[in-house]
């Protein structure tokens, strides 16, 4: 880092931290509006067909980024694996995120969505990824009385969450966890794009298998100019660009601030949702989001700390990671 003479971070370097922390809100910021493009989507859209069509246009814009990158250096004992991980972090993760959306509101969402590193920890504990801790599992406690205050919550007179939602959305983050966890020895050292380009591509495959005829099915000449324009910011903002400006961030950003601002997120989401009519604030939804924030910043802190001294497996990171749907 550049310092002035004085010993104090020269203008170069606060330059560039500020360039991070801007980008570290807009990244979070692209997600958050995709909550809300989820949401209207699937208002006008079958979860199924959305689920292809986003798939399979992202799939088609990261193959176009990935050319001319060099090969992935996948062995053909990795193709079952592979497939595997696409299954859990690509198709599953993406149908139940989407699925979910259908049936509650976008706080809700956000909320269940950061169990993803709490998943995360656990299955890492029980498969020997990572060394477990009293504060470890203090924070998985917290965040689950968190996620236990919004199931128990209900819905809010009108707001369209339902329990049946946020429970497909903690599927999603399950199912997204459990990507991390397996995804740790495959993909660290491979190129980053063109590996989330074959991992989108697999995941397209499964996806049609379930559901291409629903695809083929929906009406896409009868969809407003509006769904159209959130289709467009789903694929391109909420998906593949914050996808290539959370590589640059994370490049560049310590684990725990990144860990930090993601937890922003359900913030961001919150704050968008209630401002622009799609649900009403409450104490409940207030105090769910608390409790699932403290625990994920107490888990994901002690999880570093026990990083920090040597174990016999190689950890699993349990920071909170960006979830692609």
């Amino acid at each position: 880092m550049a310092r002035s003479t004085s010993g104090l971070p020269g203008p170069a370097a606060i330059g560039c931290r500020s360039l991070i922390v801007l980008a570290l809100l807009a990244v979070q910021t692209l997600f958050a509006v995709s909550y809300l493009a989820t949401r209207e989507i699937a208002t006008a859209v079958d979860p199924w067909a959305w689920a292809w069509m986003r798939s399979a246009a992202a799939s088609l814009i990261l193959a176009l980024l990935a050319m001319g990158r060099g090969p992935l250096g996948l062995r053909r004992s990795e193709s079952v694996r592979w497939a595997v991980l696409a299954l859990l972090g690509v198709s599953c993760n993406q149908f139940f995120f989407i699925w979910g959306l259908a049936h509650t509101t976008p706080s809700h969402a956000g909320i269940a969505n950061l169990a993803i590193p709490i998943h995360t920890y656990i299955l890492a504990c029980l498969f020997g990824r990572e060394k477990a801790s009293w504060g470890g599992w203090i924070g998985v406690l917290l965040s689950a009385g968190g996620v236990a205050a919004l199931l128990l919550s209900g819905p809010s007179a009108g707001d369209g969450a339902t329990l049946g939602g946020d429970l497909l959305v903690l599927t999603n983050a399950l199912s997204y966890a459990g990507f991390l966890v397996l995804a740790r020895d495959h993909i660290p050292g491979r190129d980053a794009i063109r590996s989330t380009s074959l991992l989108s591509i697999l995941g397209l495959a499964w996806i049609s298998l379930a559901a291409a005829p629903a695809a083929a099915r929906q009406d896409w000449t009868g969809l407003g100019g509006s769904t159209w324009a959130w289709c467009g910011y789903a694929v391109v903002g909420g998906t593949v660009g914050a996808y290539l400006l959370n590589l640059w961030v994370l490049a560049r950003a310590p684990a725990s601030l990144v860990a930090v601002f993601i937890c922003l997120q359900p913030m961001i989401v919150s704050l968008l949702s209630v401002g622009l009519g799609y649900e009403k604030a409450g104490a409940a939804l207030a105090v769910s989001m608390s409790l699932t924030i403290t625990g994920v910043l107490v888990t994901t802190s002690c999880a570093r700390v026990a990083r920090a001294a040597p174990v016999r497996a190689a950890p699993v990171r349990a920071e909170p990671v960006q979830p692609p749907a």
